[in-house]
């Protein structure tokens, strides 16, 4: 049965209020509770439809919306990244200039790690960088995923790089005037 044109018009003004409180930082429960106190029985989950109906239908005409909450939505979990961060990398001990430990090695927190290895897999999937990323372009025959690539660079006796927390040193700090031994002397 077709949707009549007033349906419509109502279901076009529900999901701009929605779209508007996502964007205001409503939750998807927030909003189907505002919504269920005016007497509008909504879940969670149709909100969530809602807004990626909203969504699409910006996308097909304007653009603007769209960009405006996934920005949003960036910064978000930008922030969110921001506060686990530093517990999902772990930082290495600190040593002073005799070399004596100053700060013990703090660990990566492994559940952190997840967290932030999940909030950059929302990230990539709202900003369309979800897609397997490609070497060169179709007409061209170097045209090859990332993965084919490494296994390319398997063949070949590639050897993964030492891990930089494995056996970790601090920097050494180049004396005046020598790159790797060497002296630089002026010459004219």
């Amino acid at each position: 049965m077709p949707v009549s044109k007033s349906r419509k018009l109502e279901l076009s003004r529900r999901r701009q209020q929605i779209l508007e409180m996502a964007i205001t930082g409503a939750t998807t429960r927030q909003i189907a509770q505002t919504f269920t106190a005016r007497g509008e029985n909504l879940s969670h989950v149709q909100v969530a439809k809602d807004i990626k109906t909203a969504l699409s239908e910006m996308a097909d005409g304007n653009a603007d919306g769209a960009d405006t909450l996934r920005a949003i939505f960036n910064q978000r979990y930008e922030r969110l990244l921001m506060r686990v961060w530093g517990r999902a990398v772990g930082s290495p001990a600190r040593r002073d200039a005799q070399g004596q430990v100053t700060q013990d090695e703090i660990p990566a927190d492994e559940f952190a790690l997840d967290r932030v290895l999940k909030i950059m897999t929302e990230m990539r999937k709202m900003n369309g960088l979800d897609i397997e990323p490609k070497i060169g372009s179709e007409e061209n025959p170097m045209h090859m995923s990332i993965i084919e690539l490494a296994k390319v660079a398997e063949q070949y006796g590639y050897e993964e790089p030492v891990r930089p927390d494995a056996g970790y040193e601090e920097p050494k700090i180049l004396l005046e005037g020598s790159v790797g031994g060497d002296s630089l002397q002026q010459t004219d």
